[in-house]
This record gives structure tokens, sequence and C-alpha cells, in this order.
């Protein structure tokens, strides 16, 4: 009976040991439960964020489509006013041509004028001392026929 009361004891210890064991894995599956459930949320967070970042993205590819639409708009855009530009450009560049002719024909025509005046003045100067000569010449003929008729 000793035997049988010592393998009793025995396993009277053994079952408290192995409940021992018992309860500290179900401490330990309980803590993994509870850090399953953090997991399962912090999962849920992470497809929340995933979800938000991938709405953030269609949006900047969006808003990148619609830059670069607005990109090639403004491209077409400069690309017109530098054809315009270049219109202008031989516009101004006939008109100063013919300003630069126009010029030189001005000058050429003022130096005319200045020659002509010169050409004036000079027959001006000739016409008043052939005035002066005339005006002699009548007056000696006048004296002349004065003292011709007495």
């Amino acid at each position: 009976m000793d035997d049988r009361h010592f393998e009793s004891l025995r396993l009277n210890e053994d079952n408290a040991k192995k409940g021992d064991v018992n309860g500290d894995l179900r401490l330990k599956a309980a803590d993994l439960d509870k850090e399953i459930e953090v997991l399962k949320l912090q999962r849920q967070d992470n497809w929340r964020e995933i979800a938000k970042l991938k709405d953030m993205n269609e949006q900047r590819v969006r808003e990148a489509a619609e830059n670069s639409d607005r990109q090639k708009a403004l491209d077409y855009d400069m690309s017109r006013v530098h054809l315009r530009i270049d219109d202008t450009q031989k516009i101004i560049d006939a008109r100063s041509y013919d300003l630069r002719n126009k010029q030189l024909l001005l000058d050429d025509v003022q130096k005319e004028i200045a020659r002509a005046k010169d050409l004036n003045a000079r027959f001006g100067n000739d016409g008043a001392l052939l005035r002066r000569d005339t005006d002699k010449q009548v007056t000696d003929l006048y004296e002349l026929r004065k003292e011709n008729e007495f």
C-alpha cells in the first residue's frame, strides 16, 4: 500500500505540475489571443491606411494628368505666341528697312533742298547785283536821254 500511496502522491504531484503547466499554457494562449487581436486591429488600420494612400495616389495621378494636359495647352499657346512674335518681327524688320530707306531718301532730299537754297541765295545775290546794275544803267540811260534832249 505504501507503493500505491507513493504512486498516488507522485501522480498528484505530476497532476499539479501538469495543471500548472496547463495554466501557464492557457495564460500564454490568452496572451497570444490578445496579441492576435491587436495584430488584427493593426492589420485593419494598415488596410485602411493602404486604401487611403491608394486614393491619394489616384488623386495625384489625376492631378498629374490634368497638369500634363494644362502643360500641353500652355505649350501650344506658347508656340502660337512665338509664331505671332516671329510674324511681328518680320513686319518690324520690313518696316525698319523701309524706314531706313526713307531716312536715306529724306537725307538726300534735305541735301538737295540745302543745295537749292544755296543756289537760290546765290541767284538772289546775283539778281540783286544785276538789279543794281540795271538800275544804274537805267539811271545812266535816263541821264543820257535827259542830256540828249536838252
